[in-house]
């Protein structure tokens, strides 16, 4: 019986130590984006295998996400948002983000993201560190993982040179 106490102190002792809230937020996440998906990447983890949000394809043909002015008098289609909130759930328990895209400005996933996040989930909003446009076409995967940990390596080392 003595055993049996000691073991379920011990268990419960444990699970106190280990659920704080803050060692959930100490992950580093990558997301590499474009009109088709997105690969979420935890950088601060020993496994390299994205977690990965496909855009919606109704109509099966491979094409990407269309603009908002296709065919929508301007409005967004509902795939869109359905995609852009696929990704905020899965950047919900992260410490800092990164996020590489193909492109910038209006008309970009990346940008897109950004400005979602921005605009109705800027808890998730403060924590985006950089969004950055890379030629991934011309990268293999781990060179693209190196360069987000070089990011996340400097920007650590940064406050401590100032």
């Amino acid at each position: 019986f003595d055993q049996l106490k000691a073991i379920r102190t011990f268990l419960e002792q444990s699970n106190d130590a280990g659920a704080t809230p803050s060692t959930e937020l100490q992950t580093d996440l990558l997301v590499v984006i474009d009109n088709r998906r997105a690969r979420i990447y935890t950088l601060n983890t020993p496994s390299v295998a994205p977690r990965v949000v496909t855009a919606h394809d109704p109509d099966g043909d491979g094409r990407k996400l269309r603009s908002a002015g296709d065919e929508t008098n301007g409005q967004r289609r509902p795939e869109i948002k359905a995609y852009y909130e696929e990704i905020t759930k899965a950047l919900a328990g992260a410490g800092k983000i990164l996020i590489f895209g193909s492109g910038s400005g209006s008309g970009s996933a990346m940008g897109d993201l950004v400005d979602r996040l921005a605009t109705h989930h800027k808890d998730v909003s403060t924590r985006v560190v950089s969004a950055q446009a890379i030629d991934e076409t011309h990268m293999t995967e781990d060179q693209v993982l190196s360069k987000a940990r070089a990011y996340f390596t400097n920007d650590a080392l940064e406050p401590t040179a100032a």
